[in-house]
C-alpha cells in the first residue's frame, strides 16, 4: 500500500452501507458513494467505508433487537483502527429523525458536535496536521411513501432544518 495515499474514513449509516431501500439488499460497492468516490478520486486516495444501518449520532436505540447503533461510541473503535487520517466525513443524522427517537433538529445538530469532539479526541493527525472534518447532512426524508412515512412522521420538515442546522 501507497503511504502516501490520502486516507479518508465515511462514517455513517444506510446510505453509506448501501442499503438498498425496499429490497433489503445493498448497492455494489461501485454504485456505493463511497465507491464512487474512490473511483472519481483515483489510486491516491484509500477511501474506508465504515456504514452501518440504522446507526444514529449519539443515541441508542430502545429496541432490544437493535443493540449498537449509537454512532458515538462505536466512532472511537473507527477512529483508533484507521488511524492516522486525513479526513473524516460524517453522514448521519438521518436515523435521528425517526419518531422513536422524538429528535429535535437541535438535539440531532447537537449529536453531531459531540461526534467531532470524539474525532478531536482521538484522531492522529497525519503528516501533523490534524485531519479535515467534513459533515454531509442526511438525504431530505420524502414521507410521501409509506413504507418511509410511518417510521419518520414530521421528518420531512425536520431533515430541510436539519441542513440548515449543521451548515451553521
Amino acid at each position: 500500500m501507497n503511504k502516501n495515499k490520502i486516507k479518508i474514513l465515511c462514517y455513517g449509516d444506510s446510505n453509506t452501507w448501501g442499503y438498498v431501500p425496499l429490497l433489503s439488499e445493498r448497492y455494489s460497492s461501485d454504485v456505493r458513494w463511497t465507491g464512487v468516490l474512490q473511483n472519481e478520486l483515483g489510486q491516491d486516495y484509500l477511501i474506508i467505508e465504515d456504514g452501518l444501518n440504522g446507526r444514529t449520532t449519539d443515541v441508542d436505540d430502545p429496541r432490544p433487537e437493535r443493540p449498537g447503533k449509537n454512532g458515538k461510541t462505536s466512532l472511537i473503535a473507527s477512529i483508533k483502527e484507521n488511524n492516522p487520517l486525513d479526513i473524516i466525513v460524517l453522514m448521519l443524522g438521518t436515523n435521528d429523525l425517526k419518531k422513536i427517537f422524538n429528535r429535535t433538529t437541535d438535539r440531532i445538530t447537537e449529536g453531531m458536535r459531540e461526534l467531532i469532539k470524539v474525532i478531536k479526541s482521538n484522531a492522529i493527525p497525519n503528516v501533523l496536521v490534524n485531519p479535515i472534518i467534513l459533515l454531509v447532512s442526511p438525504p431530505l426524508v420524502d414521507e410521501s411513501k409509506k413504507e418511509i412515512s410511518e417510521r419518520y412522521v414530521g421528518a420531512g420538515l425536520t431533515s430541510k432544518e436539519l441542513a440548515k442546522s449543521m451548515r451553521k
